[in-house]
């Protein structure tokens, strides 16, 4: 998960996208 930790502003932008998305959601395509 180093590419959710590489920087503030990225960070930022996945807190973003968090907001949007089903984080049950993320959490499946990520183990994928």
């Amino acid at each position: 998960m180093a590419w959710f930790f590489w920087k503030d502003n990225a960070f930022t932008l996945m807190r973003d996208a968090l907001a949007n998305l089903d984080i049950e959601e993320i959490w499946r395509a990520r183990k994928r």
